[in-house]
This record gives structure tokens, C-alpha cells and sequence, in this order.
């Protein structure tokens, strides 16, 4: 799953599965075009740089101009 939003320790928040193939919002850490991969990044964000333990976690489905961009992803399940 991937959190809709920050969330305090115990609190209720709405989460996407990856198994959904939604496009869901993300949070960039870098620029991001349209058909890219999209990776787990950290402090929550994504990025195109799949080495380190990053998870795929879909493909771009609009822009990201730079670091804390709010953009599209199209889920995809990363099995």
C-alpha cells in the first residue's frame, strides 16, 4: 500500500493499493517526465533511481517539474 497522505503513529488514513492499477498523486524528489518509471524514494517521495532497495512503483502519467511536485502515477503491481 501506498499512504494518501502523512499520518501520525495510529491515526486512520486513507492508503492505494498497488495492486489497483490507479493513478494515484505522488510527491517527487526530482524532475519526472511523463512514461517514466517511478521508484520508492525516501522520506516518502518517489524518483526515477531504482537502486537501493527502491520498490517500482508504476509509470508517470503527468510531470513533475522538480523535488516536492505533486504529480500522477499509474500503479502498477511491482511483482
Amino acid at each position: 500500500f501506498v499512504a494518501s497522505q502523512a499520518g501520525a503513529v495510529s491515526e486512520y488514513i486513507a492508503a492505494f493499493s498497488l495492486q489497483t492499477g490507479s493513478i494515484v498523486p505522488m510527491v517527487a524528489n526530482e524532475a519526472i517526465a511523463i512514461g517514466d518509471d517511478v521508484y520508492s524514494a525516501a522520506i516518502g517521495k518517489v524518483s526515477t533511481t531504482s537502486g537501493g532497495g527502491a520498490v517500482l512503483l508504476g509509470k508517470a502519467v503527468t510531470v513533475a517539474s522538480g523535488d516536492n511536485m505533486l504529480f500522477e502515477v499509474l500503479l502498477q503491481n511491482p511483482a
